[in-house]
């Protein structure tokens, strides 16, 4: 990235500056609060939309006391713009700048960052080989179970991190599973030869137990058949007996009967003349005087033994025969009455002799109601039996029910743990010091080269980025170095970056910090950067008691003062 121009207006203590690059060195030097570091964030906020000192609602802050508007503009490779309004804070670049970008602009941020941000931006920049691929051929190497590493390989995609906590979140689930499972707090070596409680079968038992029932159960089933025939038998013997002493009542009464029923019909024959007889009194019939009926007219007629004569008048019989006659009908009717009564009664009595007879033909076996109680008693012993039967077979099966449910739960906690082992090896390969370290290993070398040479280049320490991301000046932890020792590996990765990147643009602040030697280093080291065109732009700012004389080739200073960088003083270059 080769800057061009630099404009920063009412930003913090910076209130006008308006700076045309022509050199690929650059300082911006001043006393203290003259605006150096108010240009340097102003340009940092101007590229990434972000403010290194106030949050977004603080924004208003940054404006110069003396105004109510400020900005900053950064022009770039042949008219590129990036530029950030306050106090509203509307930014504007129609580049995407590089993800690296941050860390050139800002060298501290790469030691700030956190390992994993370190450990994904060298793999991205030094655009090692992390396709998913290649990553499951090395976790299959590793022995990890290959359907649960397809599953995993999804969240791959958004990085390592994420992959790992992913198979950490299922091992944490599959622990879970086994202690839900088991009732137990899960154990690696507890795990290999858990089983559950499992209670003994003895399967000859169970075959006794299921014999015994069925025996049982057949002896009560016929004996329950017995008692209900003996019952039916007994029921109907009652039923016979009253059925018997009903018909010998009624064959008793035969005689009764067949006295009564000649009577009446003795007194049926006599009263049947003597209806005739007083009916044909009453019709004036006599044997000398026969009366009849006109078959043509419908008129009395009757003989008188030489001619049929009509009968004239109301009453021609006999006038007590008349009035004796519905006496004698009436009679007939109940002597009539009586004698079919009596037929009947006599039929039903012979027939109740005949059944009589037959039914004490009949040859039966008398069931006692003590014999129906015995076989209720036994049929209770055997309802006891049958029961206790079942309830010991019920044991059995419910054993065998719990030994099952045992070996399931063995299995499933079996199952669970192999669960664990394997996310448990995936977690392990996907760790910083798993698969990641080994591409690690491959993306962090061409950083740690450049470094050496940078070393090399300045005879400062050596700058080293470690495996686990740490970082180590001089071999000792980084943490451990001084401001200037710190000012000066984050300037030397910050270069590393750009190189590695091809952004060939860093900056850096407070270079105050190095001492009078320090500085010379520095900037021959820089200069022969930019003569071998290994850097585009890299701009310094630090506190100078003036502005430097006789500079080196390609190099530029400006001098800023009370926030201004005047027209007059802009740039001296040797």
């Amino acid at each position: 990235m080769k800057i061009e121009q630099i404009s920063a207006h009412n930003i913090i203590a910076a209130r006008s500056a308006d700076i045309q690059l022509s050199n690929p060195v650059n300082m911006i030097c001043g006393s203290n609060e003259a605006g150096k570091s108010s240009i340097y964030e102003a340009i940092i906020h101007a590229f990434t939309g972000a403010s290194t000192r106030v949050g977004k609602k603080e924004l208003k802050h940054l404006v110069n006391d003396n105004d109510t508007v400020g900005y900053c503009y950064v022009e770039w490779d042949g008219g590129k713009r990036a530029s950030i309004t306050l106090p509203n804070g509307a930014h504007e670049i129609k580049e995407q700048i590089h993800s690296a970008l941050p860390y050139v602009l800002n060298p501290a941020l790469f030691s700030s960052a956190t390992e994993d941000l370190r450990r994904g931006l060298i793999i991205e920049i030094t655009g090692t080989k992390r396709d998913l691929p290649s990553i499951k051929k090395k976790m299959l190497e590793r022995k990890c179970n290959e359907k649960k590493t397809e599953s995993i390989l999804p969240f791959l995609v958004s990085g390592f991190s994420n992959a790992q906590k992913q198979a950490i979140d299922n091992t944490k689930d599959a622990r879970s599973s086994w202690k839900a499972t088991t009732g137990e707090v899960y154990g690696d070596k507890k795990a290999v030869d858990w089983k559950a409680v499992k209670p003994e079968v003895d399967q000859s038992a169970m075959a006794a137990a299921q014999k015994a029932l069925e025996d049982i159960s057949a002896e009560f089933d016929a004996e329950n058949q017995k008692l209900g025939s003996l019952q039916t038998q007994f029921n109907n013997a009652n039923k016979n007996e009253a059925e018997i002493n009903g018909l010998r009542a009624k064959s008793g009464q035969i005689d009764r009967i067949e006295t009564k029923l000649s009577i009446d019909k003795k007194e049926l024959a006599l009263i049947t003349v003597k209806v005739e007889d007083a009916r044909r009194l009453a019709q004036g019939s006599t044997p000398d005087n026969i009366a009849c009926k006109c078959p043509s007219c419908d008129s009395d007629l009757f003989w008188n033994g030489k001619e049929l004569v009509k009968r004239e008048g109301d009453l021609q019989g006999n006038e007590d025969a008349v009035l004796a006659l519905p006496g004698l009908e009436s009679a007939l009717t109940l002597l009539k009455n009586s004698v079919e009564n009596g037929e009947r009664d006599l039929a039903a009595a012979k027939y109740a002799k005949e059944k009589l007879v037959e039914l004490e033909k009949e040859s039966k076996e008398v069931i006692s109601e003590e014999r129906i109680n015995l076989l209720k008693e036994k049929l209770d012993s055997l309802r006891t039996k049958r029961k206790e039967s079942q309830d010991a077979l019920d044991l059995i099966n419910k054993n065998v029910k719990l030994a099952l449910e045992a070996d399931e739960k063995t299995k499933k906690a079996a199952g669970y743990h192999t669960d664990v082992q394997e996310w448990d090896a995936i977690s392990y390969a996907l760790a910083p010091d798993g698969i990641p370290g080994e591409i690690l290993k491959t993306a962090i070398t061409p950083i740690n080269e450049r470094l050496a040479k940078t070393s090399t280049d300045t005879g400062w320490k050596q700058v080293f980025i470690n495996d686990d991301m740490t970082i180590s000046y001089g071999g000792k932890p980084y943490g451990l170095a001084s401001q200037s020792a710190k000012w000066r590996a984050n300037v030397m990765i910050a270069e590393a970056i750009s190189h590695i990147t091809e952004l060939k643009f860093f900056m850096a602040d407070e270079f105050d910090l190095l001492d009078p030697p320090s500085r010379v280093t520095c900037m021959k080291w820089l200069v022969t950067l930019a003569k071998n065109k290994e850097i585009e732009t890299v701009m310094v700012f630090g506190t100078l008691k003036e502005l430097p004389e006789k500079l080196p080739s390609l190099t530029s200073a400006y001098w800023i003062q009370d926030g201004v960088i005047a027209q007059d003083n802009k740039a001296k270059a040797a």
